[in-house]
C-alpha cells in the first residue's frame, strides 16, 4: 500500500496496527461486510487488534488492556463524536454524546420556537429504535424539515415529522476498497474495487442507485 501511495516513506517500511475496544469493525454493518472489511485491511498490511483497548499512552509507546506494549511514533485516536458545548447553554438536560433531545418536529424538547438538527439532535427512529446516526444525510434531511417547518409554523400550520430515509452506509478503506450496504439491502465489498470511491461515495450521499 505504501509503496503506490506513499512513496516517499515506504522505505521506512511503516506499520500500522488498529486497535477496536469492541470485538469487531464496523458494528452497524451486516457480519459478511464486518469480516470483509477486515480483511481488506488486513490485505493492506494493517494488523486488526480487535477487543483490546489502549489504556495508557506515553512518548514512544502505548499500553493495551492485556498488558501488551506497542512502539509508535504516531498515535490516531478516534473516539466518537460529541455535541457541541453549545447545548449546555440551553439548559435542559442532555442526551449522552452532550446531544439535546427534540420532539419529531425538531424542536428541543422544553424549549418552544427552538429547532435542533444536526449531530447535535437526539431523535429516536421509529424504524430501527435507536437515535439518529450522527452523519451528514441525517443532518442535511433535518435541515430540510426543520426549515419547511419554520415556514408552517410562520404561515399558521401544523409541522410535520421527520422521518429519515435511510440511503444505506458506505466505509472506504484506502482509496480502491470499500463496504457498502445501498439502502440497507445490497451488501457490496467486491465490486467497488472497480469504482472510484470519491464518486461512488457522492453517489450513495446523492441517493444515486
Amino acid at each position: 500500500m505504501f509503496k503506490h501511495e506513499y512513496p516517499q516513506i515506504a522505505d521506512l517500511e511503516p506499520r500500522i496496527i488498529l486497535i477496536e475496544a469492541s470485538n469487531t469493525l464496523l458494528a452497524p454493518y451486516p457480519e459478511r461486510l464486518r469480516a470483509a472489511a477486515v480483511r481488506q485491511l488486513e490485505s493492506l498490511g494493517v494488523e486488526v487488534r480487535l477487543g483490546v483497548k489502549v489504556t495508557q499512552a506515553h512518548l514512544g509507546h502505548v499500553i493495551l488492556s492485556d498488558g501488551d506494549a506497542i512502539e509508535t511514533h504516531t498515535l490516531v485516536w478516534a473516539a466518537g463524536v460529541e455535541g457541541s458545548p453549545l447545548a449546555r447553554s440551553l439548559g435542559v438536560p442532555l442526551e449522552r454524546g452532550g446531544r439535546v433531545p427534540v420532539n419529531a418536529d425538531l424542536t428541543a424538547v422544553g424549549l418552544d420556537g427552538v429547532y435542533v438538527i444536526g449531530d447535535l439532535a437526539y431523535l429516536i427512529d421509529p424504524a430501527t429504535g435507536r437515535p439518529h446516526p450522527q452523519v451528514i444525510p441525517v443532518a442535511i434531511q433535518q435541515a430540510k424539515t426543520a426549515a419547511a417547518n419554520i415556514i408552517a409554523r410562520i404561515d399558521g400550520r401544523e409541522p410535520k415529522p421527520f422521518s429519515y430515509f435511510d440511503k444505506g452506509m458506505m466505509a472506504t478503506i484506502g482509496r480502491s476498497r470499500a463496504v457498502a450496504w445501498p439502502f440497507n439491502r445490497v451488501r457490496l465489498h467486491r465490486l467497488l474495487r472497480m469504482v472510484d470511491m470519491a464518486d461512488a461515495a457522492l453517489a450513495l450521499a446523492a441517493g444515486v442507485p
